[in-house]
């Protein structure tokens, strides 16, 4: 999309859930494809955390043209579409139907390392996908296995934004600028 393609999907998408009395504090782009432009309008339309980049394990303020954002990283590892996401054709997902305890145990073992190193564990869920009585059960364990170990914290991301913007110690980055015209020559 151009930017004003951008900026009319955002007002598109802002207007809808303005109807239902929804004022999103927080952004994810569609499969994590930001443009250059995303984070600028983020912050111009007042959104005050974005969950798209996969660039660290805790999150950070990403010092944008027009204002700061708070980064909460997301991570391929820890979405479901690549734990249970399956289409035969286009071939999509792991390329067959796997158990929900393989789903868990690597997002167990990803919990366990970010508890280790003090990471933020942030998982996505599509509910067409995990949605699914067998998988709902795997994500309980996932749960109590948290809850059991005692050191680990549900927030939900507005609040672990409010955290990070009021944490002075936490790191200010400059938006990457990535010339991709190195790779695809006119």
């Amino acid at each position: 999309m151009d930017e004003a393609e951008e900026r009319r999907d955002l007002e598109a998408g802002l207007a809808a859930l303005e109807r239902h009395g929804v004022r999103p504090e927080g952004y994810r782009t569609p499969s994590w494809e930001p443009s250059a432009r995303t984070f600028d309008l983020l912050v111009e339309y007042e959104i005050g955390y974005d969950s798209s980049l996969m660039d660290d394990d805790r999150p950070y303020v990403l010092e944008t043209a027009s204002g700061p954002l708070v980064e909460l990283p997301a991570h391929w590892g820890l979405d479901d579409w690549n734990q249970y996401m399956y289409l035969p054709d286009p071939r999509s997902g792991p390329g067959t139907v796997h158990p929900p305890s393989r789903a868990i145990q690597v997002w167990r073992e990803e919990l366990d390392g970010m508890r280790r190193h003090g990471g933020l564990f942030v998982l996505t869920m599509h509910p067409f996908l995990s949605g699914r009585p067998g998988r709902v059960e795997g994500l309980r364990d996932l749960v109590e296995h948290a809850l059991s170990v005692g050191d680990v914290e549900f927030v939900s991301c507005a609040e672990a934004a409010r955290r990070a913007r009021d944490d002075d110690a936490l790191p200010r980055r400059p938006l990457p600028v990535v010339d991709l015209g190195s790779f695809y020559p006119e």
